[in-house]
């Protein structure tokens, strides 16, 4: 009898102590999955959890924010990744029957209200003569855009006696605007629910920003515009802060191949990932000549400048209202 329950009280130890062996086996192994996740991760409990949030914030992005027409994006979401979202066209803003691509977040307020989202409508051949419409004297309804989009030349020259390349610049940063009295020269892109204003071009203080933020793979050049006051006040360029040592680059260009045209859907430059034979006016003054405007030659994928008498194109810039979000 003796012998029966020492056997059975064996079997039971036996028992139990498989069963925690077992459970010493499951625990450890639970714990090395956990250490090489943390590995592959990058070896820190912070990371993981950032890119958990990350994660979890953009299924709740695409759970919330998909509609008929696509994603909704914040200026936040944007200005967090903007090579992710920079020159994604947006479906939601359509005024003219053109096509319009996000451009820029303002997160330092530095052209106007912080975290405002600006658009750059796509190039078409709008063809536009400034000579023929008598730019070279125009005489803006109002100069705070101006002043905005062009601070370091407004620091100077707002109030100076004005060459005809800072009029023309000036005509490009007149908005059309909810105000009826406004400049209705860019009123059909002008949607008074969605936007604050629209100006004619964005000027080359914004251009400079909005380019250096994101990387390139050509024309990976960090761009710089800057005021000069000589006896024609307007803005010089440099590449990688300095003067341009590519093909013709000189204080008025950055020299050929500078741009990237591919990138972006071929935001800055070019046309659907080749270089085309157009050219977009900016809305700033260049200080090669008193006749000449900020430029780019997309067909060289080049900044410079180029004479107001001539015939360039467009390429409207919207502010968006706070309240309203695009969609891509």
């Amino acid at each position: 009898m003796y012998t029966k329950d020492l056997k059975k009280t064996k079997g039971i130890a036996l028992i139990y102590l498989i069963m925690i062996i077992l459970s010493i086996l499951i625990i450890s192994a639970v714990a090395i999955v956990g250490v090489t996740r943390k590995v592959k991760k990058g070896g820190t409990n912070q990371e993981i959890s950032q890119e958990t949030s990350e994660a979890e914030e953009n299924k709740n992005t695409e759970n919330s924010s998909n509609t008929s027409k696509g994603t909704k994006v914040t200026a936040e979401q944007i200005a967090k990744k903007p090579e992710k979202y920079y020159g994604q066209e947006v479906k939601n803003y359509t005024e003219g029957n053109r096509v319009y691509r996000i451009f820029y977040v303002d997160t330092e307020g530095y052209f106007g209200d912080k975290n405002t989202i600006y658009l750059k409508a796509d190039w078409t051949a709008n063809d536009i003569n400034l000579k023929e419409k008598g730019i070279d004297t125009y005489t803006p309804k109002t100069k705070e855009i101006l002043k905005k989009m062009n601070q370091e030349w407004a620091k100077e020259r707002l109030n100076a006696t004005w060459n005809g390349n800072e009029h023309c610049a000036a005509w490009l940063c007149d908005p059309t605007t909810k105000d009826s009295s406004s400049n209705q020269e860019w009123a059909n892109y002008f949607d008074e629910s969605k936007a604050n204003y629209v100006i004619g071009s964005q000027s080359v203080e914004m251009f400079v920003k909005s380019y250096n933020q994101v990387s390139h793979e050509i024309g990976n050049y960090t761009l710089g515009a800057s005021y000069r006051a000589t006896a024609y006040p307007g803005y010089i360029y440099t590449l990688n802060g300095a003067k341009s040592k590519l093909r013709d680059g000189t204080d008025y260009s950055t020299g050929d191949d500078a741009l990237d045209y591919k990138g972006y859907n071929s935001m800055y430059c070019g046309n659907n990932g080749t270089k085309a034979e157009h050219f977009m006016l900016l809305a700033s003054p260049c200080a090669l000549d008193q006749n000449y405007v900020c430029l780019v030659s997309e067909n060289v994928a080049r900044l410079g400048g180029g004479n107001w008498r001539s015939t360039y194109d467009i390429s409207p810039l919207v502010s968006l209202k706070s309240d309203f979000t695009p969609e891509i």
